[in-house]
């Protein structure tokens, strides 16, 4: 662990007992017991004595006791019959998840009469009935009078209107309303999601292997001659045979989409960009046209492949983690409860991040508007108070500064939008999953605490730090503005410096991401290892620019 300077060290005691003195004062009259919950969850929030806290710990966390060594051979012989017991209560427990699965596709035909009538409304082949429309909402106590002219207010605007068929724009608004959903939207896409019909949910036969499709019903449109576009998630519900220990209930093993038809001009999964060549010997420059990938939400159903092996890159794995998640989340809630996320009741419930501040941050959400890069912002906001509208420009900006390769770039894009599956958010979508931090224990492991809140991840950053002052004579405050946001400001004197820091940075976070699951968080040793491979390549790559 870096070791902290005594005048720091003795400030942040003055700034403990500082902090004590208020919680003292405060709460004079008040029972022991609270006072010393007050006192512990304050200091608890303070990284620096977290850290230290962990520092003491660390002979404890994860180390064997020696105990289970020590026992005589006979009581080991006792503790495998213990692990075989544990191996058949791991198979029972697959067979339980079979059945629920069984029990999933009967509710699923019982359910579905309800959701294509649900369809039949929203696309106009049906007219609900007078009885049907009844919905009972408590009024607040106003009197008659006003009661009337809000009414005829009411009427007097519908007459304005014209009659619309159905509800229109009714999933497009979903997509809209729910951030997991929104951020992978453009706005290319929302002239095709506007002729979205349906979604429906498909679950494999009785004793076909264990899956669920998505199927997504268009209506004629101009941009595919496609009348539904599938996605197929593959799943498991057995214990693994080389670490049976580990099974916790089915798992997504991999997914396949569907070929998308799209009509001559109106693939928005590409775009034609024109680059500039300049020949080396004649110093000619001719403009060559260029088809390449383009944001959509209609890559959704291009996925990438899971090799036999099983073994992904980071990249490749981070969007089939955040596509896993996606198709459970519009298994579970989004078609199920279609019209609470259309009228915006069911959000507030799914916020990855929702603490003891919902409400207000539920606020500042609202104010904040439909842009995605706003709700973004606000989510950062929460976690770092000193992020404005006018610096969070300067956090978009510089999200690539001095990052030539694509898969570091993407790691930048990952961690700007927060798509690593934190404990916490897994456990909101698979209940048996604990919130709990893999490394720290804590409850619950949001994003934050996972990057940098966990005194396992902030001890990392110290020595990442200290190491980065002592090699190149830079000092980076431990702040996650300028580590994680890459707000480096005027810290580094010149350019060369700045970009220098913003490897460095990028690297350890890298390796965080890499380790996110480890009880034991990523090492200075493998962030030095890192540097030591990747540098020179950078050098390569800028000599090769500027020639």
């Amino acid at each position: 662990m870096a070791t902290i300077d005594n005048k720091e060290q003795t400030e942040l005691d003055q700034q403990d007992m500082e902090d004590v003195e208020d919680v003292e004062e405060e709460e004079t009259g008040e029972d022991a017991n609270s006072k010393a919950r007050q006192l512990t969850a304050q200091m608890m929030q303070n990284p620096q004595v977290l850290a230290a806290l962990q520092e003491r710990l660390d002979d404890l966390v994860g180390t064997p006791t020696g105990y289970i060594e020590s026992l005589p051979k006979v009581v080991k012989r006792r503790v495998n019959a213990l692990k075989n017991l544990q191996v058949k209560c791991a198979q029972i427990e697959a067979k339980f998840y079979e059945e629920v699965h069984e029990l999933e596709r009967k509710y699923a035909a019982l359910y579905q009469p309800l959701f294509d009538k649900r369809s039949d409304i929203i696309n106009a082949t049906y007219e609900p009935t007078e009885e049907e429309c009844e919905w009972k909402v408590e009024e607040e106590d106003i009197s008659g009078d006003l009661k009337e002219k809000a009414k005829l207010e009411e009427e007097k605007k519908d007459e304005e209107k014209e009659d619309p068929k159905g509800i229109p724009e009714f999933w497009l608004t979903v997509f809209k309303n729910v951030d997991l959903l929104s951020d992978m939207l453009q706005e290319h896409d929302e002239p095709i999601l506007k002729h979205l019909k349906d979604i429906k949910v498909k679950f494999s036969d009785a004793g076909q292997p264990m899956s669920f499709t998505l199927e997504f019903y268009f209506e004629p449109n101009e941009f595919f001659t496609n009348e539904v576009l599938t996605k197929t998630y593959k799943m498991r519900s057995e214990p693994d045979e080389s670490d049976p220990f580990s099974f916790d209930g089915p798992e997504i093993m991999g997914c396949t989409g569907c070929l998308i038809d799209w009509k001559k001009g109106k693939n928005v999964t590409l775009k034609t960009i024109k680059k500039k060549q300049k020949h080396k010997g004649r110093g000619t420059v001719r403009t060559v046209t260029k088809t390449v990938p383009n944001d959509s939400f209609f890559n959704f159903f291009t996925p990438p492949e899971v090799p036999e092996n099983g073994e992904l890159d980071d990249d490749a794995e981070a969007i089939l983690t955040a596509d896993f998640e996606i198709g459970h989340f519009l298994r579970e809630r989004i078609i199920p409860r279609s019209v609470l996320y259309f009228t915006g009741e069911a959000i507030e419930d799914d916020d990855d991040d929702y603490d003891e501040e919902g409400e207000e941050a539920d606020d500042e959400l609202l104010k904040a508007g439909s842009s995605s890069l706003d709700r973004l912002r606000v989510k950062w906001q929460r976690d770092i108070p000193q992020i404005t509208e006018e610096n969070w420009v300067d956090v978009l900006d510089t999200t690539f500064a001095g990052i030539i390769s694509s898969r570091d770039r993407m790691t930048q894009l990952n961690y700007l939008h927060r798509v690593y599956i934190t404990p916490h958010r897994l456990h909101k979508f698979k209940p048996d999953q604990i919130p709990n931090c893999p490394r720290c224990n804590y409850s619950p492991a949001d994003f934050m605490h996972m990057v940098w809140g966990c005194p396992v991840v902030h001890v990392y950053w110290e020595k990442v730090v200290q190491m980065i002052r002592t090699r190149t004579e830079i000092v980076l405050p431990l702040d996650p503005m300028v580590l994680i946001l890459n707000q480096m400001g005027e810290l580094p004197q010149n350019r060369a410096h700045q970009t220098l820091m913003s490897i460095l940075c990028m690297y350890a976070k890298k390796l965080i991401a890499m380790h996110w699951k480890s009880p034991t968080g990523p090492t200075l040793q493998m962030w030095e290892h890192h540097i030591e491979k990747c540098i020179p390549l950078y050098k390569l790559s800028y000599i090769k620019r500027l020639s």
